[in-house]
């Protein structure tokens, strides 16, 4: 039972990151609008987010985005093209706690920036 939720978990995870990689359009000029890291942030963020916090509400975890390494750092997938780093990490954590808590009620994957 344990396994299968594992391999749900991972199989969910790895589609999830396609989708918002999919998901991210695409820019002709990359780091003249600090918009750009923004939004490239958010949308990993989120997806990282949405993964940690469904993860821990199978392991019936302490809902507590701030625990997970990836949130505290903020730079996964970060390439200097985007923009500003400081930019990137702002929306990458914006994203992770609103991916966090999506994940963790189990909701829809929704990674649109409002």
């Amino acid at each position: 039972m344990k396994q299968s939720k594992k391999l749900l978990a991972g199989v969910l995870c790895l589609s999830l990151n396609l989708a918002a990689f999919l998901m991210i359009p695409a820019q002709t000029a990359y780091g003249q609008d600090s918009k750009a890291a923004l939004q490239r942030g958010y949308r990993t963020g989120y997806s990282d987010g949405y993964m940690a916090g469904y993860r821990d509400s199978l392991d019936k975890a302490v809902r507590d985005f701030a625990v997970h390494s990836d949130y505290d750092k903020a730079s996964r997938a970060f390439n200097k093209e985007y923009g500003a780093l400081d930019d990137y990490r702002d929306g990458y954590r914006q994203g992770f706690e609103l991916g966090y808590a999506a994940g963790y009620d189990k909701k829809s994957f929704e990674a649109n920036i409002t």
